[in-house]
């Protein structure tokens, strides 16, 4: 008996999910191609004007920020990174240095006791101007497709137009397409090794 055109989609998702995280884990020389990522994101004039990112700290074989975060720091921005609640949703926090993150119950880097539980280093989302967001597959129109829990796309549909989002990427994790849904707020663009992918305005 065939699926709902719902079950299909989530299947579908799933499917693609597994492909690329495989691929993604398989691929070598990781580390060098997230330099090559992250630097076209240093070099953007965008980032270099923005007063405030957010920024991912990497896990398992996502491209790594170490980079990034360590520009952000020597340029003197206030660096904003992603903290998950008890009632699974997303709340961001700057920190001062990568001293103030710790081990998390995921396995993730995630902003220390110390720094949530002080509401003056709460940041409000629509407040940041650039965002670098993680992801498992992107597209060039925009698409992304998360882990699967909405925690980034319920944040995307509350920032001004103006904002600036990038997904970073290796290149194994591009599609033609990605799946989308009605309410998906597309990304500006995404970085991968061979290039950076504006979304047509």
């Amino acid at each position: 008996m065939q699926g709902s055109p719902a079950e299909d989609s989530a299947t579908q998702k799933q499917e693609l999910r597994k492909l690329i995280r495989r691929k993604r884990a398989e691929l070598d020389r990781r580390a060098e191609r997230s330099q090559t990522v992250c630097q076209r994101i240093i070099e953007l004039e965008s980032y270099q004007n923005a007063s405030r990112v957010h920024l991912y700290i990497e896990a398992g074989s996502e491209v790594a920020t170490k980079m990034l975060v360590a520009s952000a720091f020597s340029l003197g921005k206030t660096v904003v990174v992603p903290w998950c609640t008890s009632d699974d949703r997303l709340a961001f926090f700057w920190i001062q240095s990568t001293d103030d993150l710790t081990l998390g119950s995921h396995g993730i880097l995630e902003p220390s006791p110390e720094i949530t539980s002080d509401s003056s280093r709460k940041v409000l989302p629509e407040s940041i101007p650039f965002w670098i967001i993680p992801g498992i597959a992107f597209d060039k129109q925009g698409g992304r497709m998360g882990q699967g829990r909405g925690h980034y796309d319920r944040v995307l549909s509350t920032l001004p137009a103006s904002t600036i989002t990038l997904g970073l990427a290796f290149d194994c994790q591009l599609v033609d397409e990605v799946p989308r849904e009605p309410h998906d707020r597309p990304l500006s663009g995404v970085a991968t090794e061979t290039g950076l992918f504006w979304r047509d305005a």
